[in-house]
This record gives C-alpha cells, structure tokens and sequence, in this order.
C-alpha cells in the first residue's frame, strides 16, 4: 500500500517480524532521529528496537536505542514542475498579505506572489526551522545547491519584542562564510537592504509563545525588495542576515558546517549568531572599538524562496505513472573518528575546544574536497561526496590506552572529532574511509587554531604491497572481471586472517591489482624411477603461473604500532591453501558457464581459477 509523503513532512515506519526475531538492524552512533542515510530526496532518521510483539503500549515495551534500519525504501519521486498557464494579475496593494506599502516609502511585509520575468509563476522554497529558542542581531550559514537555481527570496523569524521597525540588511559570498564575517569586502553581493514593519495584528512572544504559523509570517521580505542570485550545481554559499534589532531569531546548533534543511535542490547548514549591528564593525572606530562577537553553531531560522526550472513546460505534466519518474542516484554514508589529546591552558574550557577543533577539522576538510586532496576532491566530482557533519565530543583517555602528560600548568583533554560524509554507492565505504584517515596524523600540523598543542592518537591508515604467485592457471592473464574476483577473495581472506597478536584493531579496507606477469613456476613429482629398480625420484614439471602484483590498504588504532607488510606476507603463507580452496570456489561450483559475478566464464564454463 503506498503512502504520500509531502515536502517537509515526517513520517513514523513501524516494521515487524511475528513469528520469530529475525528483523535485522544495527547500532548507531548517532542519537535517535539523526539522519544516517539520505539520498537528498528522502532522509531516513535513527530510531529504536523492539523486544518483543505485540507492543503493550504502556510505558514497559522493551527497546533499544538507538538503532538504524537496515532495510531498503523504494519511492516514487513526483517533480513539482508547474504548468503552462499564464502568471494571475498583479493584485492591488490593499489585497496583499500581511500589510500595504506605507506613504514614507517602508516596506511592510506584503509578499508579491506574480512573476514579471516569463518563469513559472510557483517557487519552490526550502525551510529551516521557526522553532527560534535564542536569538540577536541576525545570522550567517551556508547554503549549498545540488542544481542550477535562482535565489529569488527570503522570509525571518522575527519576534518583535522590542521594536515595531527593523532595517534589513542580507549579503551573500560564493563560498563559507567562516574567517570572513568582519570583513565587509569578502561579501560583494547585497541581497536585500530595506526596512520591515511588525505585520498588523501580530502578537509579540512577550504575551506567550508564538505559533509555528505566526512566526511564518513575521517577516516576510518582499521580491521587490530582494536581488535575485544566481548559484550553479555543486556552488556552496553563504548567506549573512542582519537585523538593526535584536529580535532575529535563530536555534542552537550541533556542528557548524553540518546538513540541517535538504531537499532535492538545495541544502541549508548549520551556522553562527550574530550579536552585533552594523555588520562589519568589529575593532572599527566609529562602534566603540569593540570586538563584535559571533555564537556558534546556530541555525538560521527562515525559508528561502528559489525557482529552478528555466521555462514552463509548454505541456501540462504527466499525471504520474504515465512515465517512470527519474530514479534519485542510491547514496551511502561513511563515518570516520579523529582523536587527539590536546593541551591547553587551564583557562579555555572544553566546550571551546569541542568548537575550535570541529571546525578547524572541517576546514581541512573543505580544502581536500575542494582540490588539495586529489582521492577526496574527485569523490566529490565524480560520485558527489558531501560532508555532513563534524562534531567534537570530548572522550575518555580509557578509549584512547593511554594517559596524556601535559606540562604544567597546562591541561591535557582527549577530543574526538566525529565526522560523517554522504556520497553516490558507485564508491564504496572502504575507499572513502582511506581517503578521510590517510591524512589523519598529519592534522595537528594542519589546524588553525591557536593556544593549543595536539597530539594526533587515532585511527590511521597503513598500505603494503604484496606478490602472489598463483600456479596451474590457463595460459592467459586475468581478465578485467577475474581481478575484480580475485581482489574480493584476497580482501576478504585478508580480513579474516590478517592478525598482530599484540592490536586487534587492524581492518583490511581494500586490494586492489596493480599489475600481474604470465611466468612458468616449477613443480616437483614424486615418480617411480623404473621396474627393475624399486626406488624414486623427483621429477621436475614446468606449470603456467602468474604473479600477481597487490595493493593493500588498512586502518588501526595505536598503541602499539604495527608491522602491516609482514602481517600480510604472513598470513599469506601461512594460509596459503585456505586462500586457494577460496579461488576455487566460484568455478567448481558453476561449470554452467558464469561465475558468481554473473559473468560468462572465459574458457568454456571452466573458471581461470579452477585447477590454481
């Protein structure tokens, strides 16, 4: 039975198994309702197990939390591509929302709802959050567009508790907007610059909260008064609101940088508070000389307005299942730790440790996947890799194994920062994980943040290269199929054979073949001399072999450091039949032409690994 899920809207899914307690879940490092898996149409949010069927619904079900679903959602995704007909007539000004233009040239909040620039007369528009919680003299976060798009407007959240009037100020920059918030010539487009009054009839949040829907309309910036902006595919952002007073509203936020508002065109990230106006005045003569002062993460509250679609349609849309609507690319999610002890004087507190290590890590991040890291920088050109979140948690030494001894009077905390990134299935979670650690214990020299020393002891990345001679193999190299074969095979008996006696915390990530050699490799038989004479000999036989040339990458966790390269050759000859019986299993049990990648096998149905 299917269900409609409009924009915005969430949806509970309860899955059960009655006979017996096979559903299969997983544990998740995320809190419940975090979102572990999206494809940038649906988010799928963590949640919790049950015990035991049927649920008695009185408080006393037993579950556990939180957990992820690991099944599968298929969908329909319906396009919101407008028709044809002709934008409605301008309205006059006394019919428009929320007020009229007053005689001293003030905007009130009226929002033209027509279209003069031949585009369809519907907006999409993007929300972030109205639920407020703190606030101040406005906002900066970044917003990043999945499509080409027009930027066409933007409505607040204002309470209006100690003013009727406020001038409006939104200025935009291609790129993040951290480092940059006091400097007025790294933002050169000024999207808005007006003057809102408070809506007639509203109610300020000083008699009580405010709903939802009255905070929607508190202020609401009109097109005429807003510079459309132009943002292409895979352009990141940023935006900074500021408000003359200090009724904007904004929401305490969890990582800076992190995914908070997405769909299918545009995303919106966590950002920064702004406690000061005139924006741009920090250390400025004509503001006292103060320094201005900016809390983070918050999260802007307020909708965007945008249009993507460059002309109508001159035909109405299909009514769905006409046509197959556009399949969303699957995407999965990969998550890694960084951990360092970090010392520091005893008066910086942990809470700006969290912040100034989340979001130096995060910015090396950006960089990498920006073009400084070639592995990061073409996962995100080519299999659209996003990072999600970076966020900081202080840890316990027990988790690292050992204790860190600063020099006095300075302190020593263990810090991890955890950082989760999305991308296209058509690269898998091993290799992305190499490509996040590989440069791991090289972070501490690449943070920007003063008054600390770091000392990197997390995961880290180690590579080996390896020979594997394979004898009794046909007379050819391996085809492109066959390497792809062996690769797992090797991977996987590596995975389960690849030990150090003194650190368990080795995981094979990845074998690749970087090149392989046709040779003849030497056999010896044991044969019968001749009858007269009753004794034996060696006899030598010349076989095809091929060696393989490998590549092998892994993660582990220190102390005490490992010997990678020896472990491998290791594990190689001391399990070297165990590693053949696995070659040999996909041809002796298909002779029926394919082998268990679903590939016509190459010499009649016999596979090349049949007789290694």
């Amino acid at each position: 039975k299917t269900i409609r899920i409009r924009p915005g809207q969430t949806v509970g899914v309860y899955v059960t198994v009655k006979d017996a307690p096979d559903l299969r879940y997983r544990n998740s490092s995320l809190p419940e309702g975090g979102i572990y898996s999206t494809d940038g149409v649906l988010n799928v949010h963590v949640g919790r197990s049950w015990g035991e069927y049927p649920l008695r619904g009185d408080g006393s079900d037993v579950y556990f939390a939180p957990r992820e679903y690991t099944g599968a959602f298929h969908y329909v995704a319906q396009d919101g591509a407008c028709g044809s007909a002709a934008p409605s007539a301008m309205p006059s000004a006394a019919s428009l929302p929320g007020g009229t233009e007053s005689p001293t040239g003030e905007i009130r909040n009226a929002y033209e709802h027509t279209r003069d620039d031949g585009m369809c007369p519907e907006e999409a528009e993007l929300i972030s959050t109205f639920n407020d919680g703190t606030g101040s003299h406005g906002a900066l976060f970044d917003v990043a567009a999945k499509t080409t798009l027009t930027l066409t407007g933007i409505d607040l959240n204002v309470d209006w508790h100690s003013s009727d009037v406020m001038e409006v100020l939104v200025y935009a920059r291609l790129g993040s907007w951290f480092s940059h918030q006091n400097d007025a010539d790294a933002w050169p487009y000024k999207l808005v610059d007006t003057v809102l009054r408070k809506p007639d009839g509203f109610r300020d949040s000083s008699t009580g909260a405010l709903p939802v829907s009255a905070k929607l309309g508190s202020a609401r910036i009109p097109r005429s008064a807003f510079k459309p902006l132009s943002m292409k595919a895979g352009e990141t952002w940023s935006i900074y609101v500021c408000t003359s007073v200090a009724d904007f509203r904004y929401t305490l936020g969890t990582s800076i940088g992190k995914t908070f508002a997405s769909n299918s065109e545009l995303k919106i990230m966590e950002g920064a508070g702004a406690a000061d106006w005139p924006p741009f005045g920090g250390g400025d003569a004509s503001t006292g000389g103060i320094e201005y002062t900016f809390y983070a993460p918050r999260v802007f509250n307020g909708r965007l307005r945008y249009d993507y679609v460059d002309e109508c349609p001159s035909e109405a849309p299909s009514v769905p299942g006409e046509t197959s609507a556009p399949t969303a690319s699957p995407r999965s999610v990969t998550r890694v730790s960084y951990t360092f002890y970090i010392e520091h004087s005893p008066d910086i507190l942990a809470q700006q440790i969290k912040y100034d290590m989340s979001f130096g890590v995060r910015k090396i991040l950006e960089e990498f996947v920006g073009g400084k890291d070639e592995l990061l920088s073409g996962y995100a050109s080519f299999h659209d890799l996003e990072i999600d979140s970076v966020l900081a948690n202080v840890v316990l030494p027990s988790q690292i194994g050992y204790l860190c001894i600063p020099t006095p009077p300075q302190l020593c905390t263990p810090v991890s920062i955890d950082v989760t990134v999305s991308h296209s299935n058509t690269v898998s979670v091993e290799d992305v994980t190499y490509s996040l650690l590989r440069h791991s214990t090289n972070l501490p020299n690449l943070i920007k943040a003063e008054g600390y020393t770091a000392e990197y002891v997390g995961e880290r990345t180690v590579e080996t290269d390896s020979r594997i001679t394979l004898s009794g193999v046909p007379d050819r190299l391996m085809g492109e199929s066959e390497q792809e074969y062996f690769a797992k095979v090797a991977q996987r008996f590596l995975a389960q054979n690849a030990r150090d006696s003194e650190n368990d915390s080795l995981t094979i990530l990845s074998v690749t073949v970087n090149d392989q050699e046709f040779t003849n490799s030497v056999q010896y038989q044991i044969g019968i001399r001749d009858n007269a004479v009753r004794g034996r000999e060696r006899r030598r036989r010349l076989e095809k072999a091929t060696n393989i040339d490998i590549k092998v990458k892994g993660k582990f966790t220190p102390p005490p450091q490992i010997d990678f390269g020896s472990i491998v050759e290791d594990s190689i000859n001391r399990d070297s039949r165990k590693l053949q019986e696995e070659l040999k299993k996909p041809s002796l049990a298909d002779r029926g032409g394919t082998n268990v990648l679903g590939e016509a096998s190459p010499v009649g149905g016999l596979g090349y690994f049949e007789e290694v």
